[in-house]
């Protein structure tokens, strides 16, 4: 019986029909999977893309650290290791004055002036003389210690101040006296406010000495400039004496800077450099 649409009767179709219909419903599956295989694709080269994004970021950042390394590393580091090793003691202070100076951890009735020093620079027993001023209150070493030199830098602004001092009596400009009372004064005070007479760091008395020095410390911003107390200077310190007590050696600013890096050197680091990033974007590509 050929009923087709009769109330409540069902549709019938021929074979033809059927064999259309599963075309139809094979091509859309199909296409329903080709469209997923394309999405799929698309977020795998997707999740590439961004793979190598990250890869060359991390690339990007770890030339840029390795170049901040090489160019200004050198100049300061977080945890400042000594250039050298030298051997050093005191012979005398001269021209000095006395007085009473109180520092941060004790008050002494000291000599203040030029310290004159003996030096071994190669360790070989040869000693030289030059001088330089304190910059700790501890006691002076009269036999020969072993001394870490230190760019002025890599220990703070401080130490760059007494090269600056340093330097400023070196060339006449200031007394031995006064430079002394101005050494202690910056490398010691840490109120960012430097005066001689107040602070962690003091004298007990009033001289011209004390304000030929105030009139020093009052330059010490504007006076740096494009000084380059690395290049000039060194700070002297006793690696077995760290105390805060007058029980060890003292330390010192003294003249001789650290040595250049050789151009040869410089080379052969950037060398190094380069061949580094060149590995990692081997590597890079390799994962790829």
């Amino acid at each position: 019986m050929d009923n087709r649409g009769g109330a409540g009767g069902s549709f019938l179709f021929s074979s033809s029909d059927l064999n259309a219909q599963a075309v139809v419903k094979m091509k859309g599956g199909d296409a329903v999977r080709k469209l997923s295989e394309r999405l799929t694709v698309a977020r795998q080269n997707n999740q590439l893309k961004t793979h190598k994004k990250g890869e060359l970021s991390k690339m990007k950042k770890l030339f840029v650290c390795a170049v901040c390394l090489l160019f200004f590393g050198m100049g300061a580091n977080v945890f400042a290791t000594p250039y050298a090793e030298v051997s050093l003691y005191q012979t005398g202070v001269n021209p000095y004055s006395t007085g009473s100076i109180t520092f941060p951890n004790l008050t002494l009735e000291v000599l203040y002036g030029e310290y004159e020093l003996m030096i071994d620079w190669e360790m070989d027993g040869t000693y030289l003389e030059i001088s330089g001023f304190c910059v700790e209150d501890s006691l002076a070493p009269t036999q020969g210690k072993t001394y870490g030199l230190y760019r002025p830098s890599d220990l703070g602004t401080n130490y760059v101040n007494a090269a600056w001092v340093l330097d400023q009596y070196r060339q006449g400009k200031v007394s031995a006296q006064a430079g002394q009372l101005a050494a202690w004064e910056v490398s010691m005070e840490d109120t960012g406010t430097y005066d001689v007479t107040t602070g962690i760091l003091h004298v007990n008395f009033e001289n011209d000495y004390v304000t030929e020095a105030n009139n020093l410390l009052a330059q010490v911003t504007a006076g740096l400039g494009d000084f380059d107390a690395d290049l000039l200077y060194s700070i002297a310190i006793n690696p077995s004496d760290q105390t805060t007590t007058p029980s060890g050696s003292q330390d010192y600013v003294i003249p001789g800077g650290a040595p250049v890096p050789e151009p040869a050197t410089m080379l052969l680091l950037g060398s190094g450099l380069i061949g580094l990033a060149g590995l990692g974007r081997k590597k890079f590509f390799k994962k790829s």
